[in-house]
C-alpha cells in the first residue's frame, strides 16, 4: 500500500509541480527495507536472530549514510543495488529455509513461498535496472518505465497472492 501511495505522490503531485522527487525514492527505498526485514525476521531462529538484526540494522545505516553523503536530493542508485541484492539474498535464504523446514506439501499454498519469489523476481529485475541507469535513461527512457512498470505491476500481484495465501 505504502508503494501505492508513493508511485501516487510521485506521478500526480510532485512531477507536475516540478519538486525534487528523489529524497521520497530514497526514503521509500529504506522505509521498503526496513519493512521486508521486519517481515522476514521471524524466520530466523536463536542466535541467527542476533546476527540477523544486526545486519539489517548496519545494511540500513550504511544506505542512509550513502545517501547522505551523495545527497539527500539526488537518487542513491549506488545504496538502492546494494539494497537490492540483500533483497536477493534474502529471498534466496527464505527458499532455503522453506526447503529445510519442508512442512508444506504443495508450495503453491505457502504465503511466504509466493512472498520470497516476489522478492526475487522484482529485486534482481530492478538490480539490473539499477546497474544499466546511465544507459536507458540516456537513450532508451521509454523502455526503462516500461520495464519498471511490468516488474512494479508483477510484483505487487505476487505479493496479493502471497496475502491470499496467509492464513487468519
Amino acid at each position: 500500500m505504502a508503494g501505492f501511495l508513493i508511485d501516487l505522490t510521485l506521478s500526480f503531485v510532485l512531477k507536475p509541480l516540478q519538486l525534487n522527487r528523489s529524497w521520497i525514492a530514497n526514503l521509500y527505498f529504506l522505509v521498503e527495507f526496513i519493512c521486508i526485514s521486519l517481515y522476514l525476521r521471524p524466520r530466523a531462529r536463536g542466535t541467527a536472530n542476533l546476527y540477523y538484526d544486526l545486519f539489517w540494522l548496519a545494511t540500513a545505516m550504511l544506505y542512509t549514510g550513502l545517501t547522505v553523503h551523495v545527497s539527500i536530493y539526488q537518487t542513491n542508485t549506488l545504496g538502492a543495488s546494494m539494497l537490492h541484492l540483500v533483497f536477493i539474498a534474502y529471498g534466496i535464504w527464505g527458499l532455503y529455509s522453506i526447503l529445510k523446514d519442508l512442512n508444506k506439501l504443495f508450495l503453491d499454498q505457502s504465503e511466504f513461498f509466493w512472498a520470497c519469489v516476489a522478492f526475487m523476481l522484482y529485486f534482481s529485475g530492478n538490480f539490473m535496472l539499477l546497474l544499466f541507469i546511465a544507459y536507458l535513461k540516456q537513450g532508451q527512457a521509454a523502455l526503462w518505465i516500461y520495464i519498471h512498470c511490468g516488474l512494479n505491476i508483477g510484483y505487487r500481484a505476487l505479493l496479493a497472492l502471497s496475502l491470499s495465501r496467509k492464513k487468519p
